[in-house]
């Protein structure tokens, strides 16, 4: 009976022994597959760090384009705006111009008006003089005709650029 009682006991030991057995290598195992998942861990951790680092720099990189774009853009905004400015005063001149021409032209006119009214003695004399006034009221008229183009090519000109912007 007490044979009987080692054995069983014998055989509970073994039991116990192969259970302990099973545990340990499955606690190895987990134990492996615990640093397995931390190694895995590591390296992706590092591997998103580096993505992380390369996505910060591409940002850098792009806010660097973005902010030379912009200083482009203004440089292009401002020598526009200067431009503008210049033909703004170029046209002025040329109103001032043909302003100028007409004022003259009205002189000339009257002064041709005043011409023809005074008929004189010296008939010869003052057909001379009319034809004079003629072939300047002439000139002043071409003279007029071609500021009055180039003001209208001016503005045309300004229409454009403004319709660029």
């Amino acid at each position: 009976e007490e044979k009987e009682k080692i054995a069983q006991q014998q055989s509970e030991l073994d039991t116990l022994k192969h259970t302990a057995e099973e545990e340990e290598k499955a606690l190895s195992e987990t134990k492996k597959a615990l640093q397995d998942a931390e190694q895995e861990k590591t390296e992706k951790f590092a591997q998103q760090s580096s993505e992380l680092e390369a996505l910060k720099q591409k940002a850098t990189e792009s806010e660097t384009a973005l902010e030379e774009a912009r200083k482009a853009l203004d440089d292009v905004q401002q020598e526009k705006t200067q431009k503008l400015a210049e033909q703004s005063s170029q046209i002025q001149t040329l109103e001032q111009a043909v302003g100028e021409k007409e004022k003259a032209l009205d002189e000339a006119k009257k002064a041709l008006q005043d011409a023809q009214e005074a008929k004189s003695e010296n008939v010869a004399q003052q057909s001379a003089e009319i034809g004079a006034f003629k072939e300047r009221q002439q000139e002043q008229e071409k003279e007029l005709g071609d500021a009055k183009a180039a003001l209208q090519a001016a503005q045309q000109e300004e229409r454009e650029k403004l319709a660029e912007k």
